[in-house]
């Protein structure tokens, strides 16, 4: 049975990055002996992964390395260490890269001590030259490097980046709830802030287009990051309730809620898989070359007509969206099924 190591250092602010963390966490604890690194991350992060607190190790990274070294040497089980899923995109600094550098030869030295480093759930986009060049070094000592859409695997080969396959994004080991629920909200938003000219206003005429006596819409956000940008939306709009939803704190009340909307609205791909996941339509608002990774995955799962492009939405286009249900569920299973595939045959 396979030994697993895994080190949580991520947005902590981001409970879409909480949810890759904890499928990714899941599946290993499905297939082998997995201990994980805990140390400083927030308790209220810690909470949505759901792990067993026997898998946890709170001791300095100094210890959980020397652990994981005396495992690959010592025992016959082969040792793996997941590094965490995620996007990868622009520009670093000089001295980011002196760190990135200094942590490829950290990773170089675990693989020559037999450990088998793994990447999957990532998403390579326009990287700048210094970000390239590191990840094309560092992915060349990866045992396993997948990436989640078709469109980051043309670009890793673009990039010289070694990459191994394409598996699922990890969301797609969620269940899935197309049950009749009460759809009480018709639409929600949820936004983060994008670099394209008149984003946020486009976005906010629509509302305005779309709120009407007989609907029911709301605005909210999943990253702490988002929080003003969407005060800023339900403010200059004509929604009647200005509350902005925080949703924050839980990925399982998360799920509960988007289960209540019809169509959820966003440029944050895991409000949309999450909301897809709680039987949601998922309308991706999008600026194709910023969103390449909503595209790709929404591509692979046959949603491409839920993508608009912000300077083509409207309420036409919008209400004219539909998705079948069982091709959905049929998508998540397949993901989960792949996924758990990947793991068996790690063993």
């Amino acid at each position: 049975m396979s030994i697993f190591f895994f080190k949580i250092k991520t947005q902590y602010e981001n409970l879409g990055d909480a949810l890759i963390n904890r499928e990714l966490i899941e599946l290993m604890s499905e297939s082998g002996e997995l201990l994980i690194n805990a140390n400083k991350v927030p308790r209220n992060f810690l909470t949505q992964l759901k792990v067993d607190s026997k898998r946890i190790s709170l001791l300095s990274s100094l210890s959980f390395y020397f652990k994981m070294l005396s495992k690959a040497i010592f025992s016959s089980a082969p040792v793996y260490l997941f590094l965490n899923p995620g996007g990868y995109g622009g520009e670093i600094s000089a001295v980011s890269f002196v760190k990135k550098y200094l942590m490829y030869c950290f990773l170089s030295f675990l693989s020559l001590c037999n450990v088998r480093i793994c990447h999957i759930g990532i998403s390579y986009t326009s990287l700048g030259n210094r970000h390239a060049a590191i990840l094309s070094r560092v992915t060349k000592r990866l045992f396993f490097n997948a990436v989640r859409d078709k469109i980051s695997w043309d670009y890793a080969q673009q990039s010289k980046l070694t990459v191994s396959k394409i598996l699922p994004d990890l969301a797609l080991n969620l269940p899935t709830d197309f049950s009749g629920h009460n759809r009480g909200t018709d639409y929600f938003f949820s936004f983060r802030n994008s670099k394209e000219p008149n984003f946020l206003t486009r976005v906010g005429e629509f509302i305005n287009e779309t709120v009407t006596e007989k609907s029911v819409s709301l605005v909210g956000y999943q990253v702490a990051f988002d929080k003003k940008t969407n005060e800023s939306l339900v403010n200059g709009s004509n929604i009647e309730n200005k509350q902005v939803i925080s949703l924050t704190l839980s990925l399982d009340d998360n799920v509960a809620f988007y289960s209540t909307c019809k169509y959820v609205l966003s440029n944050r791909l895991h409000v949309l898989l999450l909301a897809l996941s709680a039987g949601a339509i998922p309308v991706a608002v999008i600026n194709k070359k910023e969103n390449a990774k909503i595209v790709g995955i929404f591509d692979s799962l046959g949603l491409s007509h839920c993508l608009i492009e912000s300077s083509e939405l409207s309420f036409e286009k919008v209400n004219a969206i539909s998705i079948n249900a069982k091709q959905i569920e049929n998508k998540f299973s397949e993901s989960s099924q792949q996924l758990k595939q990947f793991f068996k045959e790690l063993n």
